[in-house]
């Protein structure tokens, strides 16, 4: 038997996401107004529900202009890893001679 739990907890709602995230910046020394720009950007231009990109973000920033700065970076970022994933991927299919490794990656 595993030792581990496992719980299924239901997502945030993006008000409670807004709340869990100014209380949690409050703890950085963050206002609630820049707080709750952190909160709406990570949810909508980042596309995360994770409090801890929040945090990332709060801990970076000194202004409001910033935190889209910082977005930006965490956007690009993920999406260099994602196509370095992919490019892993594919190598590793083509060494398991995989015949079409694209055919695999668009299922």
């Amino acid at each position: 038997m595993s030792r581990f739990l496992i719980l299924r907890v239901r997502d945030y709602t993006f008000e409670e996401f807004t709340e869990i995230s100014i209380k949690r910046l409050d703890k950085e020394k963050i206002g609630n107004h820049m707080a709750t720009i952190i909160a709406e950007k990570v949810w909508y231009e980042l596309g995360s529900r994770d409090v801890r990109d929040v945090i990332k973000i709060g801990r970076l920033v000194d202004n409001i202009p910033d935190i889209s700065i910082v977005i930006k970076m965490m956007k690009n970022k993920r999406l260099l890893q994602d196509l370095h994933n992919r490019a892993s991927f594919i190598l590793m299919l083509q060494r398991l001679s995989i015949a079409n490794p694209l055919l695999v990656l668009s299922l």
